[in-house]
């Protein structure tokens, strides 16, 4: 009779040790690149924004993405939600998109001026979602006028 080992062979050991399969930038999104979502587009409210719109200034929206979002200073701000007009703020409601506390607003420079590009942000994605050409939803004083 001989001897036999009942400890199992197998050619799998375990790993003993975890270690984080994915980890945040310390910084944040501050050092990463803007990145555009657009599934949160409204198209039908008082500000809509159309593909047809991204079209016209999407050399523009090019040029950020080649861009850090802390570089974004004086382009790029957030706002809390309760700063906008009130009729963004229902039409917010109606888009189920009060749980944010803050909506970015994005400067595009072109041939008619700044005009504003709304959008949720999550990290470094900008959610776009209105056009506001004519600065309505938060409506600013101009300077010395």
């Amino acid at each position: 009779m001989g001897k036999h080992n009942k400890t199992p062979k197998t050619n799998f050991q375990p790993v003993t040790t975890k270690e984080a399969i994915h980890t945040k930038n310390p910084d944040g999104y501050q050092n990463q690149f803007i990145s555009w979502h657009f599934e949160c587009m409204d198209t039908s409210g008082s500000w809509p924004c159309h593909l047809s719109t991204l079209q016209d200034i999407k050399n523009r929206l090019h040029e950020y993405e080649n861009v850090k979002w802390r570089e974004l200073s004086g382009s790029s701000h957030p706002l809390p939600i309760n700063k906008i007009i009130p009729k963004a703020q229902r039409r917010l409601t109606e888009l189920g998109y009060m749980d944010y506390e803050t909506l970015y607003q994005l400067d595009i420079k072109n041939g008619s001026g700044k005009q504003r590009l709304w959008g949720l942000r999550i990290e470094n994605i900008f959610k776009i979602l209105w056009w506001d050409p004519k600065h309505e939803v938060y409506p600013v004083e101009k300077k010395h006028t």
